[in-house]
């Protein structure tokens, strides 16, 4: 199991080995992390979507856990390699 907090729409996973007080625990027990202020983060499936369009990954919190969503969008223009390369400081092909 996962666990993180919610923090512009983005979940910040829990550490491990977390610090507790002065000491670092490495593989805490649930409560340990849910003491921390952290939630179990539930994933699902991304869902097949339909020609010309695509599922983004979207965040929420219940009051008991981090869960993954899907919001439906067209697609990008580019190519997922070509968007990679210029977000990493290339131009792209």
């Amino acid at each position: 199991m996962k666990y993180a907090k919610l923090s512009g729409g983005l979940p910040h996973f829990a550490p491990n080995p977390i610090r507790v007080g002065a000491d670092w625990v490495g593989n805490p027990p649930e409560m340990v992390f849910l003491l921390q202020g952290y939630k179990p983060v539930s994933f699902t499936e991304r869902p097949e979507a339909p020609s010309g369009y695509e599922y983004a990954v979207v965040w929420s919190e219940t009051e008991s856990a981090i869960v993954q969503g899907w919001e439906l969008r067209e697609a990008s223009e580019l190519p997922d390699n070509e968007a990679l390369s210029i977000l990493l400081g290339g131009e792209g092909e």
